[in-house]
């Protein structure tokens, strides 16, 4: 998830339950603005299983160990594939089965590749990268014209 995947957004978001991962994505990828959203100390105050608040558009969006939290997991990718410029970039990271069970205040699911492939397909996002280890999935995707 490097600089030579994306090239310097101007507009990050950090969506998830850990705020201090924005200060990571903006070392590593040179962001001139990272905002987070969340329900605890961030710039935009967002119950991910309610619609966003208005925030405008992103070059990059990273939701961060957020999505098996939630009850409805693909509304919550489906808006912030809605929060995307074109040709801007969404990282989604959560956890799969054989991790451990942790409450915040739900531990509502796991996921599997299949589920992250078929997103890409409804959501028309390309898949740029994926990886899974030590039970963590990560799916990069990227808003285009003619999704993969």
């Amino acid at each position: 998830w490097s600089r030579d995947i994306v090239p310097s957004p101007k507009r990050a978001l950090l969506a998830g339950e850990d705020t201090s991962a924005a200060k990571l994505v903006g070392r590593e990828i040179k962001v001139n603005r990272t905002n987070t959203a969340g329900l605890l100390e961030v710039d935009y105050r967002w119950d991910f299983e309610e619609d966003p608040p208005s925030m405008g558009l992103f070059d990059l969006i990273l939701s961060y160990a957020i999505l098996e939290h939630l009850l409805d997991p693909y509304k919550h990718v489906s808006d912030l594939a809605g929060l995307l410029s074109p040709d801007g970039f969404l990282i989604v990271h959560t956890v799969c089965l054989g991790f451990d069970y942790h409450r915040y205040p739900i531990d509502a699911c796991r996921f599997y590749p299949d589920w992250f492939e078929e997103i890409a397909k409804k959501l028309r996002l390309a898949i740029v990268k994926k990886r899974i280890k030590d039970s963590h999935i990560f799916y990069m995707y990227q808003k285009t014209d003619e999704a993969s």
